[in-house]
């Protein structure tokens, strides 16, 4: 697992763990992402970001706009994402 984004709430704690090693940039995540929150597909308005150098996963994040809804990572056919949820 390389990084995580955390979001705390009243109940519990949401995390989304990376991994960008497992990632194939498929932006299936993404499309999702902003077909849920902008109503399209287009992964540049998504809150999930994949970067991509020479056809490998070099970093993987969520811009501050990101709600840890986690159907990002449920989407995700390679693990590449996960959602942790903590009770607090």
């Amino acid at each position: 697992m390389e990084n995580t984004s955390t979001e705390t709430g009243d109940v519990k704690k949401k995390e989304i763990a990376y991994h960008p090693e497992k990632c194939v940039g498929c932006l299936l995540c993404a499309s999702v992402c902003s077909l849920l929150y902008d109503k399209r597909v287009n992964p540049l308005k998504a809150r999930i970001k994949i970067v991509r150098k020479n056809y490998i996963t070099s970093k993987i994040y969520t811009t501050p706009e990101c709600t840890f809804c986690g159907q990002c990572a449920e989407i995700c056919s390679y693990e590449a994402l996960e959602l942790i949820k903590h009770a607090s």
